[in-house]
């Protein structure tokens, strides 16, 4: 082979070097190249729609590199309708709240955006919501002289009632409450429903049955007075100083269906009174 062969093949050679070497550094980087970085949260991209409850949609606008992570965190007056670990997120509040999103990769996560969730709309009531149904607490084993708020706390609960269901059978016609008597109280309390009449009837086992109805009432008034959280003396749509004079009734019961010597029935009427800020 001449000099002039072996001068073009070792050119041939030295370009397939380059490259070689342009595509290795191009495949892999350099000590100096920069590390991923954590991703950044550009805009979380949420809105709430306002009705009785507040139906909250996100689809947030991620920088960073992928593979990326999402993490979700819904206060705990929100209910989750989707896994909160994917990108879009929705979720229904029923009081003030929160949504805060993180989105982590390889460099780190993200520092934390949070979107806060309003006050529910209530339509409003410009009227006294009332009729002529009622519910009636069920107290069993109750004896003159030891009636104490647990019995009644503790109490069974009916619910919407007319007058001909008043003293039928236990266990049979209406369906029964899940709560206790305490429990319904508190609930209808927030609901913003006020006591406007209680009716209780007696069969006592010492045939005291109107004093023993007058003792439930008196221990009813005077502890819901005591109490400072739900249910308390504001469940009364009237002043509650004068509730137990003019909104409690006596009464004595012993037709065979009322329920052997012992029971109570306690019927409360509820009312809901017009919202404060109604106009008109």
């Amino acid at each position: 082979m001449n000099d002039e062969g072996i001068g073009i093949a070792g050119w041939v050679l030295a370009d397939l070097v380059l490259v070689l070497a342009l595509i290795f550094l191009a495949v892999v980087p350099g000590r100096d190249a920069a590390p991923t970085e954590p991703p950044v949260i550009l805009d979380i991209g949420c809105s709430a729609e306002g009705t009785t409850s507040l139906a909250v949609e996100c689809l947030p606008e991620v920088g960073g590199q992928p593979p990326l992570d999402y993490s979700w965190i819904v206060s705990r007056v929100g209910e989750p309708e989707v896994a909160l670990e994917g990108p879009e997120m929705a979720a229904v509040f029923t009081a003030p709240g929160s949504v805060t999103l993180f989105v982590s990769n390889r460099g780190g996560r993200s520092e934390p955006l949070v979107f806060s969730v309003g006050t529910p709309e209530r339509p409003e009531n410009c009227s006294l919501e009332t009729d002529f149904r009622f519910s009636q607490l069920v107290l069993l084993n109750v004896r003159d002289g030891q009636v104490s708020w647990d019995d009644i706390a503790q109490s069974s609960v009916r619910e919407d009632l007319i007058k001909s269901q008043e003293d039928e059978p236990l266990g049979t016609g209406t369906e029964w409450s899940l709560l206790s008597g305490i429990s319904f109280l508190r609930e209808r309390q927030l609901d913003g429903f006020r006591i406007a009449l209680i009716e209780t009837f007696s069969n006592s086992s010492s045939g005291n049955h109107t004093n023993l109805s007058a003792e439930i009432n008196e221990v009813f008034h005077r502890a819901l007075g005591e109490r400072i959280q739900p249910p308390d003396r504001s469940i009364f749509v009237s002043e509650y100083e004068t509730a137990l004079d003019n909104w409690f009734a006596a009464y004595r019961d012993e037709s065979p269906a009322f329920g052997g010597p012992g029971t109570v029935r306690v019927n409360i009427y509820f009312v809901k009174p017009p919202d404060e800020n109604c106009v008109g």
